[in-house]
């Protein structure tokens, strides 16, 4: 889950990631928009009166299952994890904390003297090429995601348009408190 510091910037991101850039040509996106529109008890009526296709169904099902991703929302949430332990995607090693550090060599076998950004792009791309899934959507393979994850690291920060923005692994980490448009 992505949290900014700055309310324009979690804008941003909410826009982006608003239905308007859902691909409606899959049954997934497609499932995805008629269940935040209509909600997804009549989404399911609907889509059950349509014709028995297997991009419809597989929409259906999708509905059906709870498997349809709202998205976006924002959130006013407080985050039980310590900023200062999230991996600083825009610092050089030397600025990661110990388990930053340590998480760095055991995947490089050295420390080398590059950016977090080119480090997580070397991991990302290292986890694709050995196979472990999918490549990354957001810019971290998820492969890579789950090794931080079990080194210790709740997740990524980086400062953008001024703010500083965080990735969130583990979503028993966040605490909703309130919810905005």
């Amino acid at each position: 889950m992505y949290f900014s510091e700055s309310e324009d910037v979690a804008k941003a991101y909410r826009d982006k990631l608003s239905i308007g850039n859902v691909d409606i040509g899959t049954p997934e996106g497609f499932a995805d928009a008629v269940a935040e529109q209509w909600g997804a008890k009549e989404a399911a009526k609907r889509l059950a009166a349509l014709p028995a296709t297997e991009f419809n169904a597989a929409a259906l099902a999708r509905i059906k299952n709870r498997k349809t991703q709202k998205v976006g929302h924002m959130y006013e949430a407080d985050v039980n994890a310590n900023a200062d332990d999230f991996f600083d995607y825009d610092a050089f090693p030397e600025s990661q904390t110990e388990a930053g550090k340590r998480f760095i060599e055991s995947q490089l076998g050295a420390v080398p003297d590059n950016s977090g950004a080119v480090i997580m792009a070397h991991l990302s791309s290292k986890a694709a090429r050995a196979g472990k899934g999918e490549g990354p959507t957001s810019g971290v393979h998820p492969a890579t995601v789950e090794e931080m994850k079990a080194a210790g690291i709740p997740g990524i920060k980086f400062k953008r348009e001024g703010a500083r923005n965080y990735v969130v692994f583990d979503e028993n980490l966040i605490k909703k408190k309130k919810k905005y448009g």
